[in-house]
């Protein structure tokens, strides 16, 4: 039998494989119950290592640009050359918390 739309109360499964079905911030997992002999999806909540940053130009202190970055890859400040519409040129921004 494929698995249905239905999603079941969890009783004791047996585990077929994991499908990433993610579905925006949860993650899917089929699972197998023994008892019904059906599968079914168990949802897990998912934390992203993916965060909101904002950028700070150097020399004017303006907010000029959010962007995200990859906590686990860069656990550093972020410092990216980006264009400063006040002084009309590119200026170095870095990340403010």
């Amino acid at each position: 039998m494929l698995p249905s739309s239905t999603i079941y109360e969890r009783t004791s499964p047996i585990v077929v494989g994991m499908i990433p079905a993610t579905i925006v911030d949860k993650e899917a997992f089929l699972y197998y119950d023994t008892k019904r002999n059906d599968y079914y999806f168990l949802y897990k909540e998912r934390a992203y290592m993916r965060v909101k940053v904002v950028l700070q130009c150097t020399e004017t202190g303006d907010r000029n640009y959010i962007t995200t970055k990859n906590k686990r890859n860069n656990p550093e400040r972020l410092e990216l050359k980006k264009y400063c519409p006040r002084l009309k040129r590119h200026t170095l921004h870095r990340e403010t918390k």
